[in-house]
């Protein structure tokens, strides 16, 4: 067998990483969140924690687990305040800790920031976190931000319902930007159980989708049924998008839906959907 073809696994998660490259190899985890009770929330915020989930405790259940790295994503309460997931990031390069670590923050329009020094420190893209908000978004308010972040090749994620998806994936992506769609696109059931998934036929490259928190979007009690119906899911949304299209991310800690999941019901999760 080739160099090149023993790189390369179809339907996989591991050998190829479309969104962060250099990880390609190594199980990753592209959607968590890390934060302390007292920091600074937002006012408008639909959840308050009242626990921490620090990189300690993040990186035992990782070892345990056999996971090498993780995508820092920005919680919503804490709007743009990333100075937390910032200093994560410190930590890790600073203790020269052996865990792969990127972040994507958040932002507010009309604000200024060093995407040079943001890039230094490991951040990679942006999340425009729009659930609820969907129609009061204008995208001129964030044309400059998007232009900036698009010299460092930041990518672009998209927390949205599913009805807005389209509309909102193709104006973030009128300066070229990767768009990154946040779990599984968040489909209603009946889309969900009939495979009836969002089309993006006007963006200049592929969405990158992530395969996380069926929980969030399918109403029903167990987890683990849910991510089973997010089967046939998976395979229509690699059928439209390419057979690498999808990422896998636990959501940690599964804020809202804490005590309905373990960490390694997410990774078994990760399994179902890699098989499809």
């Amino acid at each position: 067998m080739s160099q090149t073809n023993s790189t390369i696994k179809e339907k996989g998660f591991i050998l190829i990483n479309p969104l962060i490259p250099e990880f390609s190899g190594h199980l990753i985890d592209h959607h968590m969140h890390l934060f302390e009770s007292g920091l600074p929330l937002k006012a408008d915020r639909r959840y308050t924690p009242d626990y921490d989930v620090t990189l300690e405790n993040y990186r035992a259940l990782c070892k345990e687990h056999g996971v090498q790295g993780a995508l820092l994503v920005q919680p919503s309460f804490l709007a743009d305040d990333n100075y937390y997931l910032l200093s994560v990031l410190d930590e890790i390069r600073k203790r020269e800790l052996p865990f792969l670590a990127r972040g994507v923050i958040t932002v507010e329009r009309n604000k200024n920031y060093d995407f040079q020094k943001l890039s230094e420190k490991g951040v990679i893209g942006i999340r425009f976190n729009l659930v609820g908000k969907e129609s009061s978004f204008r995208i001129e308010e964030y044309n400059r931000i998007i232009s900036e972040s698009k010299d460092f090749d930041y990518h672009l994620e998209l927390y949205c319902s599913n009805a807005w998806i389209a509309k909102l994936a193709t104006q973030l992506n009128r300066c070229g930007s990767q768009i990154v769609i946040d779990h599984f696109g968040m489909p209603d059931e009946t889309n969900s159980r009939e495979s009836k998934i969002f089309h993006l036929g006007e963006l200049s490259t592929s969405p990158i989708i992530k395969a996380s928190a069926p929980y969030r979007f399918l109403g029903v009690a167990d987890s683990n049924l849910a991510a089973t119906e997010c089967e046939v899911l998976a395979e229509a949304l690699r059928s439209a998008y390419g057979d690498n299209c999808l990422v896998w991310g636990s959501d940690w800690p599964c804020t809202q839906f804490e005590e309905r999941q373990s960490f390694a019901d997410t990774l078994n999760w990760r399994s179902q959907w890699e098989a499809v």
